[in-house]
């Protein structure tokens, strides 16, 4: 199991154990809302459902402060070309202390010397200025506009693209 940490924070998978506290970060709509793949309400159910996909190489893993979690970060692989699409969310109580770029900065980092992934893509939706300044910081840099559908506000919605290269 992959284990990541940085100066402040650990990446790692979740165990069910700690399903009370995904559910109910992750099941705020403030947080939900902004993202693609949640369903909201977000139940236990989800949380085992999501688990249960997970690979062992590249898959989501969960961002822990002090041992209690506070979000998840991910890198996946692309159905439709040969790069990893970067993905995370906070508890809204952890909104605005860096603690996004910090744990995708550590999961690019790994994915970079211990995986060799390159080239990374990523998006946010319309109105999300704090997911655009995460990803400013990273380095990313728009590539154009799409849709993309919201699992929680089940309509789709416009977002912008971006890639990083890594090399």
């Amino acid at each position: 199991m992959t284990e990541i940490q940085s100066d402040r924070l650990v990446l790692r998978q979740i165990r069910e154990d700690e399903f009370a506290c995904l559910v109910a970060e992750i099941g705020d709509w403030e947080v939900a809302k902004w993202l693609a793949r949640v369903p909201h309400p977000y139940t236990t159910r989800d949380a085992q459902s999501w688990l249960n996909t997970q690979s062992s190489e590249f898959s989501e893993l969960n961002i822990f402060k002090d041992k209690i979690l506070i979000g998840g970060v991910g890198l996946t692989p692309s159905k439709c070309d040969n790069r990893f699409e970067l993905g995370y969310w906070l508890g809204q109580s952890h909104w605005g202390q860096g603690y996004a770029t910090e744990a995708a900065q550590g999961l690019l980092a790994h994915a970079r010397d211990q995986w060799q992934v390159s080239k990374v893509k990523a998006s946010f939706m319309k109105g999300n200025h704090a997911s655009a300044k995460v990803l400013e910081k990273l380095g990313f840099h728009a590539v154009g506009q799409g849709e993309l559908f919201c699992l929680a506000r089940n309509e789709t919605v416009p977002c912008t693209l971006l890639e990083l290269d890594m090399d």
